[in-house]
Order: C-alpha cells, then sequence, then structure tokens
C-alpha cells in the first residue's frame, strides 16, 4: 500500500495502526514523506515495523507524483492507496482482492463511512454498482473515501499510465476512469473504510485549484462521457465543496467558492445558499444516530 503524507504525524500514526493490522494479507506499507518538518521523519525510523519502507522528497512533488513514487517502488502484485488520515477495515484488503478474483475484475472497492475526528458517522456511501461504475465515474467520483478505497492490479496501473501529475487533488478520480476504461471493477457491499472529515482536508482548502483540474478531467474524459451519454457536472462538483466547507467551519471559502460556482457555471442555484452562508452561516457537521458505526471501527475507537 502507498500513503503520501506530509506534516500530519500525528494522523498519519493513527492511519498506520489500521494499515499494519490488516490480516490474511502481507503487506508492504510504502510511505512517501513530502518534505515533513513536524517529526515524521523521526516518528517513522521509530517503527519497528519489517513491513515499512518510508521514501523520502525533499521538497514536495504534489500527492500523485508521490503516489507514482511509491507505485515504481512496489513490489506487489496488487496495489492499494491510504492517505495519510483514513482509516481500513482489518480485512479490508482481503476482502477486496478476494472480491475482485472472483469477477475476474482488475481492481475492486467498497462502502465507506464518513466520520469525524471523534468517529462519530457522519455518511455512509455504498460501493456503486460495478456494471454501472464507469458512467457514474464520468458523470462524477463516484467512488467514496477517494484514494483510500481502491484496490488494483499493479499491472493495470502500469498499463494506464499511473497518476497524471498534472493533477493534485483530482488525479485519484482521473485514474479510477482510466481503469474503469481498461478492466472491470468488483464492489464490495461490505464498510471497509473510514475517511476522516476535518477542516484539513485539501480538498476543502483548494476550491480554486479544484476547478482547474476539473476543467483537465473534463478535457481528457469528453469522449468517455459522450459513449457513457453523461456529461460532467460542473455545478455539483462545486455546491458540494462549498458545503462541505461550510459545516467544516470555513464560512468564508465556502461563500467564496458558492459564488464562483454561480459565475463559472452560470447556475443562479447557488446564489441563495451562498447568502445564506454569508448571512447565517451552517452549522458544523453533525454526527448521525441513524448511520450504524461498524464494529471494527467501533473496537478501533474504544482503544484510543
Amino acid at each position: 500500500m502507498i500513503i503520501p503524507t506530509r506534516d500530519r504525524w500525528a494522523r498519519l500514526r493513527r492511519t498506520l495502526e489500521t494499515a499494519f493490522a490488516q490480516q490474511e494479507v502481507t503487506v508492504e506499507v510504502i510511505v512517501v514523506d513530502e518534505g515533513s518538518t513536524d517529526g515524521t521523519a523521526e516518528g517513522l525510523r521509530g517503527l519497528a515495523h519489517p513491513e515499512l519502507r518510508v521514501i523520502h522528497n525533499e521538497r514536495p512533488l504534489g500527492q500523485a507524483a508521490a503516489r507514482n513514487r511509491g507505485i515504481e517502488a512496489a513490489r506487489g502484485e496488487w496495489l492499494a492507496f491510504l492517505d495519510d488520515d483514513d482509516l481500513w477495515a482489518p480485512r479490508k484488503l482481503r476482502r477486496q482482492i478476494d472480491a475482485a478474483r472472483a469477477a475476474a475484475a482488475g481492481f475492486a472497492y467498497a462502502s465507506a463511512v464518513v466520520v469525524d475526528d471523534g468517529f462519530h458517522a457522519l455518511e455512509l456511501y455504498e460501493a456503486p454498482p460495478a456494471d454501472e461504475l464507469r458512467r457514474l465515474l464520468v458523470s462524477g467520483n463516484a467512488l467514496p473515501a477517494g484514494a483510500s478505497n481502491v484496490v488494483t492490479r499493479a499491472d493495470l496501473v502500469a498499463g494506464v499510465g499511473g497518476f497524471d501529475e498534472r493533477l493534485n487533488q483530482l488525479a485519484d478520480w482521473d485514474l479510477w476512469i482510466r481503469l474503469a476504461g481498461s478492466a472491470r471493477g468488483a464492489a464490495c457491499a461490505e464498510v471497509l473504510v473510514a475517511y476522516l472529515y476535518h477542516s484539513g482536508n485539501f480538498v476543502l482548502r483548494a476550491a480554486p485549484e479544484v476547478w482547474g483540474e476539473f476543467e483537465r478531467v473534463v478535457a481528457k474524459h469528453e469522449d468517455a462521457a459522450r459513449e457513457c451519454g453523461v456529461r460532467f457536472t460542473r455545478a455539483d462538483l462545486t455546491y458540494w465543496i462549498a458545503q462541505r466547507q461550510a459545516e467544516s467551519g470555513l464560512r468564508l471559502r465556502a461563500l467564496r467558492t458558492f459564488l464562483l460556482g454561480a459565475v463559472l457555471t452560470r447556475s443562479p442555484h447557488h446564489v441563495r445558499p451562498a447568502l445564506r452562508t454569508l448571512l447565517l452561516g451552517k452549522p458544523r457537521a453533525e454526527a448521525a444516530e441513524d448511520i450504524p458505526v461498524p464494529a471494527w471501527l467501533d473496537a478501533y475507537h474504544d482503544g484510543l
């Protein structure tokens, strides 16, 4: 598995616990440190795990380039990607590799739960049906939990060229589209990933960058979108980012994103929530009592 990181040792240390705890598989944990200055290098040196390999970049190269460095260094048949703040079920890799092999698929993905820093469930995203995945992907990133979800054959990733290093925030979405165009995917209905939702999430802090990358992804995959009979939803992307910024307490950023979306998409339905955000703000995301916390995450929470 490949984990890019920069200056998030406190979160990375917790994430690594779930990486090392994978059951019934032989793991190789590759951490690509993007020039951290918060003690990450020292912390990694203090971990006595033979499965751990560390690549140090003297300066940040970006998430896509960091993941590609990890791909080049990986020696296994399967690749998995994990963000430095997310968590995995103990049998995540085993379940997904088995699902991929059973379906003669090149990659597999699972359902995911969104949690806050206290590991309270905020949202649940079910794995989309495998036979609809390509169509869903070319209209929006339908795979939940970003890069922390997919397990794929290494030769398949090599065949499609790895992550596009011209992208950063949306590099995973772009890769999923290319994987789905080259091989069948397999869906695991089980919740195997916990996506940590906090104000430090990259996509919440970089809306202008996301917009530029979005246009690049649209241009790259317009033929696929035409073939699938769908279109890229710029308005929905902007609205989603702005809502998440507001829920995370990033009120002014949310306002700017709503207004940017109104201009770029010529969509007036962004204006009303922008005014509401300006005048009233938006409460932080709250735990949803009707969303069950997976037993593996509940047990992990109890051990904190």
